[in-house]
């Protein structure tokens, strides 16, 4: 697996799509950065402070977009153009080389989250440090490499459910969009408010209404087992993060090992079994 693992590295330092996404996401980070500082400036005008982690992270939800439109350039490329059926005749196994894909998808996404981390740096200049100490920036590191190889080991496993070069493409960008909105759905309901009322504009004046209980609240099992979704998926991570809600930080690391370990041991064996033209 190391001569697999090596082989697509080297393909993938000569990949132009690759280092274009690189610095498509270090200026979007950077911009970031630069509209985080008018945006700063102007809520202090009005008397609302944001720490820096809330401008840093906002993007953060995005990220995932950028991991399936590379995972499935790169990998069509080996599905469709033949370099597989080269291995598998060279006598490699097939869990080496779907080990191998995940590896190098890693790799390569981590890079694209550092290059989008280091763009925003500026922010820590122009907007202030992080309140959350050297502990709460590592948490928010550990936390970005964990979706993110939550997020490649759900595309590496899409992708290697077709061989056709185009469906490489829009299945991970399909599967992001569909656990995006699963993500924000679940997050939304959690976020209700227990109890409805309190102002309301009515008849051009503002009046008090009376609370009553909201019946789109989630409580008991039901919010424990959304809450645990939430958690587990990486869109949820991500969505989470950009929000600056780490209080489950641990639960999010255990959980994002959970789900690769899950999606790679799903995807070995689909991937033992499937037939290639």
């Amino acid at each position: 697996m190391r001569n697999l693992f090596f082989a697509n590295f080297a393909r993938l330092r000569r990949d132009r799509g690759f280092w274009l996404l690189v610095g498509i996401l270090f200026f979007l980070g950077l911009a970031n950065s630069a509209f985080g500082r008018s945006s700063a400036a102007e809520m202090a005008a009005m008397g609302l402070i944001r720490n820096t982690e809330y401008f840093y992270f906002s993007q953060t939800p995005y990220l995932g977009l950028f991991y399936a439109v590379f995972l499935g350039l790169f990998l069509g490329a080996d599905y469709a153009d033949g370099p597989l059926r080269n291995r598998l005749i060279a006598g490699y196994k097939r869990w080496e080389i779907y080990l191998a894909d995940w590896l190098n998808g890693y790799a390569a996404c981590l890079v694209l989250f550092l290059a989008w981390y280091a763009g925003s740096l500026p922010a820590l200049w122009w907007i202030g440090p992080f309140e959350s100490g050297a502990y709460g920036h590592l948490a928010y590191l550990l936390i970005g490499a964990g979706f993110t190889g939550g997020f490649c080991a759900l595309f590496v496993f899409v992708c290697s459910l077709t061989d056709h070069r185009a469906l490489m493409v829009v299945f991970p960008l399909t599967v992001w969009v569909c656990v995006v909105l699963l993500g924000s759905g679940l997050y939304d309901r959690l976020n209700e408010p227990e109890l409805l009322g309190g102002m309301a504009y009515i008849d051009g004046t503002f009046r008090q209404i009376a609370e009553s209980p909201n019946p789109l609240y989630l409580s008991g099992v039901n919010r424990q087992i959304c809450q645990g979704l939430l958690l587990f998926l990486p869109s949820g991570q991500s969505l989470l993060m950009g929000e600056v809600d780490l209080k489950f930080a641990a639960s999010m690391l255990a959980l994002s090992g959970v789900f690769i370990a899950l999606l790679l041991a799903v995807g070995l064996t689909v991937f033992q079994k499937r037939n290639f033209k």
